[in-house]
């Protein structure tokens, strides 16, 4: 009976502590994919580019449009904490795959950091960021994976991947047309995304700023 007991437990420290691995990747094949790209549309510097899945805490009055990088990186939670402080994911370091990430990150939903309720059921994005880890990041972009966080199995083991491959999933930063190719063979990605401090106003809201701007000119010239 003891023994039985004991089983019972060890079953529940596994539901309660799920080892869980999360992949993540912006590109499915040499054409389909938004690259992470400079200002100027060339590839990203991979050595102080790096990436982190998790879940945003969204205030409700919160907008993209007006809004800074910082701002967003306080309602992020990684899904494992290393990748907030150090050991970040990086975008892949070879040759052939500058500006493209797919790999995996490993966490575990269920401690005292990273409780069950944080991440299962909720909606998981992506963060782009420009430094070594995202605290000291000051351009980032935002993607939203489009699913939700899975539970682990009965074992207590999980994992899933993160597909982030459309510039329809880019909710923070700037797409635009690269300039440059990745060195896959045939890369030919039509769009890519920008790490940005500040998200892009909206046309509306642009033209709206530009009219104000020429309304405000003409009457200080009479």
């Amino acid at each position: 009976m003891k023994s039985l007991v004991i089983l019972f437990s060890l079953a529940a420290v596994a539901l309660s502590n799920a080892a869980v691995t999360i992949t993540s990747r912006n590109f499915s094949s040499a054409t389909v994919g938004v690259p992470i790209l400079n200002a100027n549309g060339t590839l990203a510097n991979n050595a102080a580019t790096f990436w982190s899945a998790g879940v945003l805490a969204l205030p409700q009055n919160f907008s993209w449009t007006s809004t800074t990088a910082t701002e967003v990186l306080s309602f992020f939670t990684p899904v494992a904490p290393t990748a907030f402080t150090g050991a970040a994911p990086r975008l892949s370091t070879t040759a052939t795959l500058q500006g493209l990430f797919n790999a995996g990150q490993s966490g575990e939903f269920g401690n005292s950091t990273a409780p069950v309720t944080t991440f299962v059921g909720q909606r998981a994005y992506v963060l782009v960021g420009n430094n070594i880890d995202l605290d000291s990041s000051t351009e980032i972009a935002v993607f939203d994976s489009l699913s939700n966080f899975n539970a682990a199995g009965a074992t207590g083991l999980g994992s899933q991947t993160l597909n982030v491959t459309t510039a329809a999933q880019v909710l923070f930063g700037t797409v635009l047309t690269p300039t440059q190719q990745p060195t896959l063979a045939n890369a030919a990605f039509t769009q890519g995304v920008a790490l940005s401090a500040v998200a892009i106003p909206e046309t509306s809201t642009s033209l709206l700023g530009a009219l104000g701007a020429l309304a405000l000119l003409r009457r200080r010239r009479n």
